[in-house]
């Protein structure tokens, strides 16, 4: 229940970012929503979306202008990004489709099944490299993956609660008026940074507890 309880906390974090600028929110998810279909700007306006609503996660007054500041300062870097998770995509991807063309036999449905699970926690780990990518002094991709993919293992309960109800939302969205087309991603973004921030303030109190006991 203390996952819970914590996701459910950082979820309604996330919610309350978003409701409290809704204007700023729709327009940088609109020019994030474009950046996708036009493929090519997709990953720096990504890195852009969760800059914008990382600076509110850290009690700061965000504006379009933060959108425009983390596009400018995290092009390299999200290009680097966008381009690992190209490389992982195709790879697992593409095992996926072949292994689906070929004869299904048990090791077959066993190889699908397996490449399936990563490639998901491939894309949850996703949710706190962005986050870490801004937090770190220098933006490097890969110790942001590394980063990632620590702290889904070290909070699996909590981050399978947020993903969930981060589904939910998103679904209940799509069918009220599709609002998770005009805000899904600053919320995922807005959620993503908080749920970064409340594990490391959990480990870093953790920390201070085990340090008080051993004096």
């Amino acid at each position: 229940m203390g996952s819970l309880q914590s996701a459910v906390r950082v979820v309604r974090a996330g919610l309350s970012a978003v409701w409290s600028d809704l204007w700023t929110a729709l327009v940088c998810e609109f020019i994030w929503l474009l950046s996708i279909a036009l493929i090519l700007p997709a990953p720096p306006a990504t890195v852009a979306l969760f800059y914008f609503t990382n600076r509110q996660a850290h009690g700061e007054v965000a504006g379009l202008g933060d959108f425009w500041e983390g596009l400018r300062r995290y092009w390299l870097p999200a290009w680097r990004w966008g381009a690992v998770n190209l490389v992982m995509l195709l790879i697992l991807g593409g095992d996926i489709y072949l292994l689906n063309k070929g004869q299904m036999t048990a090791l077959n449905y066993f190889l699908q099944g397996f490449y399936l699970v990563c490639l998901t926690g491939w894309v949850i780990i996703q949710f706190y490299t962005l986050p870490f990518l801004l937090e770190q002094e220098k933006p490097a991709v890969f110790t942001a993956l590394r980063n990632g993919a620590l702290m889904f293992a070290r909070n699996p309960g909590f981050t399978l609660w947020v993903i969930l109800l981060l589904l939910l939302l998103c679904a209940a969205g799509t069918v009220l008026f599709l609002l998770s087309l005009g805000f899904g991603g600053a919320l995922v973004a807005a959620t993503g940074n908080r749920a970064v921030l409340d594990r490391l303030a959990v480990q870093i109190s953790d920390k201070s507890g085990k340090n008080r006991e051993d004096l």
